[in-house]
């Protein structure tokens, strides 16, 4: 997907659905105030694994990119975020952000963050990339519970409030 000058892409992705799948995308920023927001939001469960690959390419004046991703792994799942963002040679005045995001409810769950940034000038007003896994807090649960909230409920609670 190429955005030309002065276009903006804002899109909303997501995979809360059953089965293991593989998602690939590319942005290609061309021209001067071209932006791109993509979030983006996943699940697995049971033995699924959901791969991700995004790659955002700045190249041109004043160009903005933000990708942010957010996993939930469960049971012997997997989360894959492979974001990816260059900022070309020919790129000037340009921000870019990577953020990816993964909570692991089981000791089986698995996640993967690879956020990687590539800047091929010095004519860039700010690159970012993060990237946390991390296993689901307990004493959350403790919580919920103490105030009366079932354990099935409390999670779906807590899984539906990070995914936000």
């Amino acid at each position: 997907m190429s955005l030309h000058a002065d276009e903006h892409l804002a899109l909303f992705l997501q995979d809360l659905e059953k089965g293991s799948r593989d998602f690939e995308l590319e942005v290609f920023l061309e021209g001067e105030n071209a932006s791109a927001e993509i979030r983006g939001i996943a699940k697995s469960n049971a033995q699924e694994e959901k791969k991700w690959k995004i790659k955002i390419l700045l190249n041109g004046k004043n160009q903005n990119a933000k990708l942010d991703l957010r996993g939930v792994a469960d049971d012997s799942s997997l989360i894959r975020f492979d974001g990816s963002g260059i900022v070309g040679e020919n790129s000037s005045g340009g921000t870019i952000s990577i953020q990816e995001k993964i909570v692991l409810f089981s000791e089986k769950a698995r996640g993967q963050a690879l956020p990687v940034l590539r800047v091929e000038t010095d004519d860039v007003l700010g690159a970012s990339h993060a990237a946390t896994i991390a296993p689901f807090d307990e004493e959350m649960f403790f919580y919920l519970e103490s105030r009366g909230i079932r354990p099935q409920e409390g999670k779906e609670l807590l899984l539906e409030g990070f995914l936000r």
